[in-house]
């Protein structure tokens, strides 16, 4: 529990920083300026669709979803935790959903909390690459789910031996760290 109090601690006062910095994220955290976890629902096509955005500014315009890490909240870092825990979808996902009920496509923002001391936090726009991404697979997704309600067929894995590759990030984090190896080694370091 102490952990979890310092945690909001210390989202707080860097949320009380924003006000000169990011005046709009300030204010949707202030008594007034934004609702937390609203239910929206909407029908896509065939489909009935919720989301529960974190943090919506009280105009609509803004979605902060906020985010714990046990590793870093740095944003060069923290973006391929984005990409594997699917958050390009969700923020895609939040955004159509606001689109449908409220008519408005709003800006979408993480705030990223430290679980460790010293409690960092950083706040992660989305750009417009990553929202395209996130629209992309948001689209496939539901037209899977609909064909898949359509047949009343939901497949599984493959009943057979997969060989996923080696994703090209971890091949050049490996040449990265073998180069600095070298270098190490080059100067006697080793």
């Amino acid at each position: 529990m102490a952990q979890v109090i310092a945690c909001v601690g210390s989202a707080r006062a860097f949320i009380h920083s924003l006000r000169e910095t990011e005046p709009e994220i300030y204010a949707a955290f202030q008594p007034g300026g934004g609702i937390s976890e609203s239910v929206i629902v909407w029908q896509d096509d065939q489909t009935l669709c919720r989301c529960r955005p974190d943090r919506l500014a009280n105009d609509h315009e803004l979605i902060i979803d906020v985010k714990s890490t046990a590793t870093s909240a740095n944003p060069i870092e923290w973006i391929r935790q984005l990409l594997s825990q699917g958050s390009d979808l969700s923020a895609a996902f939040y955004r159509r959903g606001c689109e449908a009920v409220l008519g408005v496509v709003p800006k979408y923002v993480f705030l990223v909390i430290e679980v460790e001391p010293p409690y960092l936090c950083s706040l992660i726009g989305t750009d417009p690459s990553t929202l395209e991404l996130g629209r992309e697979k948001t689209t496939v997704a539901l037209d899977r789910w609909q064909e898949c309600v359509r047949r009343n067929s939901w497949p599984s894995y493959p009943p057979r031996v997969c060989f996923p590759e080696v994703p090209n990030w971890e091949s050049s984090r490996w040449a990265q760290q073998q180069d600095a190896m070298a270098a190490m080694s080059a100067y006697g370091h080793l």
